[in-house]
């Protein structure tokens, strides 16, 4: 008897292929979506501290140049009022 109808190994390799190719792209869509859910690393940072400290990890300025800035932040925070809660807002 003849099992095969006409298709061949070719159909049975396609089908195996296209299975685990689809089983990958939704493995790694599902990694791509949590990952982005949980990370944070991507947030933008509004303390201006955090960013100096980012650039010079970044080797965007030298050391010299942030101990600079990070003096003349240190002033202007120092002799900015402290924020005021909006009433009702705890």
């Amino acid at each position: 008897m003849h099992w095969s109808h006409g298709y061949g190994t070719g159909m049975w390799i396609g089908m195996v292929g296209g299975t685990l190719l689809g089983w990958i792209l939704l493995v790694g869509l599902g990694y791509l979506v949590i990952r982005s859910l949980l990370d944070v690393r991507f947030a933008p940072a509004t303390d201006p501290i955090v960013l100096l400290d980012q650039r010079l990890a970044r080797g965007e300025i030298d050391i010299d140049d942030y101990h600079r800035r990070r003096a003349l932040l240190s002033q202007r925070l120092m002799t900015q009022p402290p924020e005021q809660d909006e009433p009702g807002h705890g």
